[in-house]
C-alpha cells in the first residue's frame, strides 16, 4: 500500500510540474509574439528611414549625409556586392550577422541595396527568432 499511494503521489507531482511546464512554454511563446511585434515595428520604421535616405546623392555634390548613415551607405554598397552572387539562404544568414554585430539599420542598407523583398521578408522572419534567442542568451531580456 505505501509504494500505491508514493506512486500516486509522484505522478501527482509529475501531473503539476507538467502543467507548470506548459504554462511556461505558452509565456515563452506570447513573449515572443510580443517581441516578434514589437522588433517587425521597429524594422519597419527603419524600413522607411532607410528609404527616406538615398544611396548616393550625385546631383548635389555639397550634401553631407550624417556620419552614421554615411558609414552604412558606405559599407552597405561594398557588403551587398559581395553578397549578391551568394545564395539565397547564405544572403539571409549575412543579413542577420550585419544585424546582430552592426545594428538593423546597417542591416537595412545592405538590403536595399540588394534590392530583393523575398530575401528582406525572410531575413525579417529569421531575424526575428535568432535576435530573440542572442538576447535571451545575453540576458538582454528574460
Amino acid at each position: 500500500m505505501p509504494e500505491q499511494e508514493s506512486i500516486q503521489s509522484l505522478e501527482e507531482d509529475l501531473r503539476v510540474l507538467e502543467e507548470k511546464l506548459a504554462a511556461r512554454k505558452t509565456e515563452a511563446t506570447e513573449e515572443k509574439d510580443v517581441f516578434r511585434d514589437v522588433l517587425r515595428e521597429h524594422v519597419e520604421s527603419t524600413k522607411e528611414t532607410v528609404e527616406k535616405q538615398p544611396l548616393t546623392d550625385t546631383a548635389n555634390p555639397s550634401y553631407i549625409p550624417s556620419t552614421p548613415a554615411f558609414n552604412y551607405a558606405a559599407q552597405a554598397k561594398q557588403k551587398a556586392d559581395d553578397l549578391r552572387e551568394k545564395e539565397h539562404h547564405e544572403q539571409v544568414e549575412a543579413l542577420v550577422e550585419v544585424a546582430l554585430t552592426k545594428g538593423i539599420l546597417a542591416a537595412m542598407h545592405v538590403a536595399r541595396h540588394l534590392n530583393n523583398l523575398h530575401l528582406l521578408d525572410d531575413f525579417h522572419d529569421i531575424l526575428i527568432d535568432e535576435y530573440y534567442d542572442k538576447l535571451i542568451q545575453a540576458r538582454k531580456i528574460t
